[in-house]
């Protein structure tokens, strides 16, 4: 009965880690992925290739469907539309967002005039530096 209650504890626990909001990194399949997990249905995607350069796949999802256009919010900075190719703008907004977004406290999408909060937890230890060599979502040019 102990051995039970310890598991369905342990379970519980896990659970409640996985589902807190935070940002997670993976790798697969060749791509570096960067997700600041508010829930399972609201979340912001930033993928990127590690054998060449390209632009970023940048998604949000709110309440479970892909939303465009928007802006990323940090500490109250606007970030406008930061899926449009950079290789396009040149204008530094990606290496600007970047380093906010490793040192912002408050982070949120948003879409029209409503704002979805998005984590903050864990975008510094996930998100590397924007002058790292294994970031490759920034160019070095």
């Amino acid at each position: 009965m102990k051995k039970q209650i310890m598991t369905i504890m342990i379970t519980f626990v896990s659970i409640s880690i996985l589902a807190e909001p935070r940002w997670y990194g993976e790798y697969s399949n060749g791509q570096v992925k960067y997700t600041a997990r508010q829930s399972d249905n609201t979340y912001w995607l930033i993928s990127c290739d590690v054998h060449e350069y390209k632009d970023p796949y940048i998604k949000l999802v709110v309440n479970g469907k892909e939303v465009k256009p928007y802006d990323i919010v940090v500490d109250g900075i606007t970030y406008s539309k930061p899926y449009w190719r950079i290789s396009q703008r040149n204008d530094g907004n990606m290496y600007n967002m970047w380093w906010a977004l490793r040192k912002g406290k408050d982070i949120k999408a948003k879409v029209g005039n409503k704002f979805y909060p998005l984590p903050s937890k864990g975008s510094a230890k996930t998100l590397p530096s924007e002058l790292d060599k294994t970031n490759y979502c920034i160019p070095s040019f």
